[in-house]
Parts: structure tokens; sequence; C-alpha cells
């Protein structure tokens, strides 16, 4: 048995909510509960850890009657019956009915005892309950204990002697079986240690439950704002032609609406399903012929309608009568703009970058050092000209940058002109730069045309310090 001063909790020191509250919200079920007389277990069951049949009790001692409460709050909760003699290995429990006073008295005594001696205090839900209803005054009674929500609930030890009364300290029941035993300091130290255990382990399933469930919940929202407001998707099946290093097949969707631009959904018993079409692999036009083998043989048809429903914590697709129907997750969203559409190509076509009309006047093709290539690939350097014969050059898919002639910095004389590009940093070193303004101007020299000139105080190079 274990000692205790005052209301000092044999764990905590006090009887906080601190220490105890980690299994409070586990929801501890009672496991037997007793309201009618059609609740009343057979006679021939024996006891257990979850009934105790009682032939009689004295009221008036308070701590043996805490002490059958606590020891079947500190096990799983359970229920006391008052009114049933004990049977043996073979013998039935026989009934010994209380009066109808007798059992309103115990009722009283048990919420007393359960409120005032156990700590913290247990919940006991009292039945009396008649046996005949001809009037014989037959009656028993059914404490019904719910398991304890801290730790251990303890027993207030009192001196019952007339004339010795005086609090003498704390002890733990806990039943056994059908026996109630008093746990040990140690028995309630490795007591504690499994129950923090178990409430950890719990603890983690439902931190782990709570995260499925807003995962869930977020890629439903994600699905229905794609149906509701997007233009298409790309989804992956990871069951589909998965392996080998690859991951599942990947395809593009559409939603489906009405008229209105309601997305279309058909509702069963016990979910709805969103319509959905499938536009075919998913950035098809940059995929190599073996990886579009991959998805000849998929259930997946291109250019079909297919249904698309939530369950089991993922998307599913079928087309209705599939045998089969299968997973899949939002994967990406991928526009025109990004199939391997550069910024620069994107922003003309976007705003009208360049907008005015060009005629090409050569077209040079250069390697990373600035050198003529001869036998194919390289850099497409474009010279153009506008309409008032400026000219303009085009690496790749730029925007058109100004050609002109710049006499040298900080002269008057106009002996020796160098041909110059306009924002051209970024296309190598000054060397390579070099080169690549040569090789420009002997074309264009070459092909007999005339780049214009502007004094270099006229140009952005007037700003620069010298």
């Amino acid at each position: 048995m274990l000692e205790f001063l005052g209301d000092e909790c044999w764990c905590c020191g006090s009887w906080c909510d601190d220490w105890c509250a980690v299994l409070r919200s586990f929801g501890r079920r009672m496991v037997l509960r007793i309201v009618k007389r059609e609740d009343v277990p057979s006679l021939s069951s024996p006891e257990t850890d979850v009934l105790d049949w009682k032939k009689e009790v004295d009221p008036s001692r308070r701590q043996e009657l805490a002490k059958d409460i606590a020891a079947m709050a500190n096990t799983s909760g359970g229920s006391i019956v008052v009114g049933v003699k004990e049977g043996g290995a073979s013998v039935r429990a026989a009934l010994c009915p209380l009066s109808r006073d007798q059992a309103l008295r115990l009722a009283t005594a048990y919420e007393q005892v359960a409120r005032d001696c156990i700590s913290p205090p247990v919940k006991v839900d009292v039945a009396t309950i008649e046996l005949e209803f001809d009037g014989s005054g037959k009656w028993i009674l059914a404490v019904n204990v719910s398991a304890t929500e801290a730790i251990f609930c303890a027993v207030r030890k009192m001196n019952e002697v007339p004339g010795q009364g005086g609090e003498q300290g704390w002890i733990i029941p806990k039943r056994v079986a059908s026996q109630t035993k008093f746990l040990t300091p140690a028995d309630a130290q490795l007591g504690t240690v499994e129950k923090l255990r178990s409430a950890t382990h719990r603890t983690l399933e439902l931190i782990e439950a709570w995260q499925d469930d807003v995962e869930a919940k977020s890629r439903i929202r994600r699905f229905e704002e794609f149906m509701a407001h997007e233009s298409h998707y790309d989804v992956r099946f990871p069951e589909l032609g998965a392996g080998a290093g690859r991951l599942g097949l990947e395809y593009t969707i559409r939603p489906v609406r009405d008229a209105q631009g309601v997305p279309l959904q058909t509702s069963g018993e016990m979910r709805g399903r969103w319509l959905v079409y499938v536009v075919g692999p998913a950035q098809e036009h940059v995929r190599s012929d073996v990886d579009l083998a991959r998805y000849d043989d998929s259930p997946i048809r291109d250019g079909e309608y297919y249904y698309c429903e939530f369950y089991n914590g993922s998307w599913h697709m079928s087309d209705g009568g599939m045998v089969k129907s299968y997973s899949f997750y939002m994967s990406g969203r991928v526009g025109a703009a990004e199939w391997l559409e550069r910024a620069n190509e994107f922003a003309e076509r976007s705003l009208s970058v360049g907008g005015a009309v060009f005629e090409e006047v050569c077209r040079l093709l250069l390697d990373l050092e600035g050198n003529p290539v001869r036998s194919g690939g390289g850099y497409s350097f474009l010279v153009v000209k506008d309409a008032s014969n400026g000219l303009f050059l085009r690496v790749g898919d730029s925007p058109p940058k100004a050609i002109y002639l710049m006499n040298s910095a900080g002269s008057l004389a106009e002996e020796q002109w160098d041909l110059e590009i306009e924002k051209f940093r970024g296309y190598g070193g000054s060397v390579v730069q070099r080169r690549i303004k040569k090789a420009i101007h002997e074309d264009l020299q070459r092909r007999g045309v005339s780049v214009p000139k502007r004094r270099w105080h006229q140009t952005s190079r007037a700003l620069r310090p010298r």
C-alpha cells in the first residue's frame, strides 16, 4: 500500500490535470452497464474484473465501498451488483434481494464515497432495479463504474474504528479477475509507465489520423477548385506504367462543365463522381517514341470521358464500367507558355514585344566562343532591318537589339568606327563579344549592307564615367 500526505497525488505531487490529462480525451468506455432488469447478467455468470456480485453491503463502511469502486475504475470500469450472492465453481449465484429502502440508502452511500473518498473522484451511475412488479418489494442495486480518466485513482484510507478516526493515507486498489489487489509502489510506477506508453501510442495514432484527414480534405478541395475554375491539369497514375526507375503514367485532363459553367457531377448513394475529359499523355509533344509506347497498353484512353471519385484517401478514375478504378494524384499544371517556350517567346507573343515588321538581312551560326559553325548547330544570330533601314540583332528568340557603328568614346575623330550592339551583355566575355561583333560586321560588309552610324555622345556610352 502507498502512503500519502494530505491531498498530494501519488504520481505528481498534487491532484492536478497536467499529469493525468494525457488519457482524458481517449473516451475510455464503460464495459458493462446495468440500468434495468433486462441488463442484469445471468446468475450463472461468474465474477470477473468487470462484474462483482455482492450479497449485502454495510453503507457505514465507506472505505470498503470506495475500495470496490476504485478497483473497478482502475481496471476498465464495470458494475457492482448488490443483492446477489456470489456462486462457486459449480454453483450459480443466488438472489438475495434488498428492500427498497436498503437499495436507496446504499445508492446514496455509493454516490457519496465516489465523490468524497476517491481522488480524483470517479463517475458512477447508480440504478435501483425492482425484480418483481407485484409489489413484493424485491430490489437489487447496480453501481455502474466508469474507468478513471486519470492514470490511477486512489482511496483515502481511514481508521473506521469508533473513537479512533483520522486520515491514515492512501491506497490504490485494482481489480484482477474476481479479486481486488493493492498496488505496491513498484506496481504503481510500472503501471504509470505502461499507461503513458499506451497513451503516447494512442496520441500518435490520433495525430496520424488527423494528418490523414487534413491531407484528404486538401486533396478534395484542390480537385474541386480545378473542376470549378481551371482549364486543365496533369494527373499521375502510380499503378500504371511504373517500374524500372519510372514514375506512373501522366495524363492531361480537362473538367467537363455544363452550359452555365457548372462542373458535371453524378450523385450516388455513397459519394459523388466528377466527369473529366482525358486529353492524352501530359506534354505529349516533348516525349520520345519509347516513352509514348508505355501509354499504348494503358486502360486510360485518349480523348474519352471518365468519372473521378475520392475514397480511401485518394482520387480514383474509371469509365463507370471498369472492373477496376485507378488511383491518381494531381501532379502539376503545364500550360502553353511552359511547354519549352522560352520567356522571350512568351513575352513577344503575349505582349507584342517587337511588333514592328522586320526583314531578314543575314543569319550567322556561331559557337559559344563566337566562331562560325560550318557543319550545322550553334547559336542563331539573325540580323534584320525595319522600314527605316535600321539594323537589329536577334540572338535566338531575344527581342531585337539595335546594331550601329560608333566612333571611339571621348573622341571627336571619325576615322575609326566599330560595330556596337545595344544591350549585349551576358553573351560571353569581352573577347567573345568582340568575335561575334567582328563576324557580324564582316558578313554585313560582304553583303554590302550599310550600317547606321551613331557618335558615341548620342549613345548610352556618354553617360558612363571615363
